[in-house]
């Protein structure tokens, strides 16, 4: 006696159908009771089945499948698909000499499905309201930021600007605040545009010093040598 503690949501169920006699396989072609539903306790619905016609070594398969939104059985023939008529769960079984593998799908009672829409539902409305509360973050963060000042670093000097939603001029007026404020606590350095043009100036003047000395030292040794 074999005994099924955890109930899987699909249930597959091979049959023997092939055994090894006299150093040879043969096929049990024994007609078995297929049943649409079993109750092992949980309730199992029968949505697909694998037939084999023929022998181990040269055989068919075909596959009749019930699709889960339809109450109706289709043949997969290679690539034919036939819509079966004959085939319903107004009987509890049918008998069958080539079915092999049999797929049951776990039956699901209408107190189930109202839980497990409730529990999506509920899934759905939490993903909302996340989605809301990290828009109303990120909206608050927005208004921070563009109240705050922001300073920018433009050509070596530091430009400070303040979004308070007063005039250009106002605005104007609190930005030149701002630097002389900024730069009397030290917080922006002295431009150094003005120290770097007088020591490029200094350095073209040493090298033009330095070219005219060299053309006349050139200039005194040519002389030189002509005499």
């Amino acid at each position: 006696k074999y005994e099924l503690r955890h109930h899987p949501e699909v249930l597959m169920l091979l049959l023997k159908r092939f055994e090894y006699h006299y150093m040879s396989y043969t096929k049990d072609s024994r007609a078995v009771d297929v049943y649409y539903t079993i109750n092992i306790p949980e309730t199992y619905e029968l949505y697909a089945l694998v037939e084999h016609f023929g022998t181990l070594k040269g055989g068919h398969y075909k596959a009749k499948i019930k699709p889960q939104d339809e109450d109706r059985w289709y043949e997969f023939n290679d690539s034919s698909v036939t819509l079966l008529h004959n085939m319903s769960h107004r009987n509890k079984s049918e008998k069958s000499r080539s079915a092999h593998l049999l797929f049951y799908r776990k039956k699901i009672s209408d107190t189930g499905t109202q839980d497990k829409e409730n529990k999506v539902e509920e899934g759905r409305r939490k993903l909302k309201d996340d989605d809301l509360g990290e828009n109303d973050h990120l909206m608050k963060k927005r208004k921070t930021t563009s109240d705050s000042t922001l300073v920018h670093r433009q050509t070596g000097h530091e430009v400070t600007t303040c979004s308070t939603g007063h005039s250009d001029q106002d605005s104007n007026q609190e930005t030149a605040v701002l630097n002389t404020e900024a730069s009397i606590q030290g917080l922006c350095p002295p431009p150094l545009c003005l120290r770097l043009r007088r020591s490029r100036r200094l350095y073209v003047w040493l090298y033009v010093w330095l070219l005219l000395v060299f053309v006349f030292g050139i200039f005194l040794l040519v002389i030189a040598m002509k005499v």
